[in-house]
């Protein structure tokens, strides 16, 4: 039996995201990668080339939710893409408290 260990729930997402960051040399890049599932202190994407951990990466989705800096926790290889955990940092979290898709339906 598999245990949740996390401190937020997340829900699955097959959001599009823009990120962007800066390697070693001090060159920019930037990837729409695809979400695979989301809280309101993290994302996991997928993406084509491997990001080390501790790389800050700056995310933005079309909808604003969420938009901000993350740092990179995981990169694991699935076949030809990574699967990639992105914390978000304390300003990129709250934009996902204003995300009205986060907030519980109200019947």
């Amino acid at each position: 039996m598999q245990v949740n260990m996390r401190n937020h729930e997340r829900r699955t997402t097959d959001a599009t995201y823009t990120i962007c960051w800066q390697d070693d040399a001090g060159k920019m890049h930037s990837s729409n990668v695809q979400g695979v599932d989301l809280s309101s202190a993290g994302v996991c994407v997928t993406v084509p080339i491997p990001l080390a951990p501790g790389r800050c990466v700056f995310i933005e989705s079309a909808n604003g939710h969420p938009t901000g800096y993350s740092t990179v926790r995981h990169c694991t290889r699935m076949g030809r893409q990574y699967s990639v955990g992105l914390e978000f940092s304390e300003d990129a979290q709250k934009t996902m408290q204003s995300d009205p898709g986060a907030a519980e339906i109200d019947y």
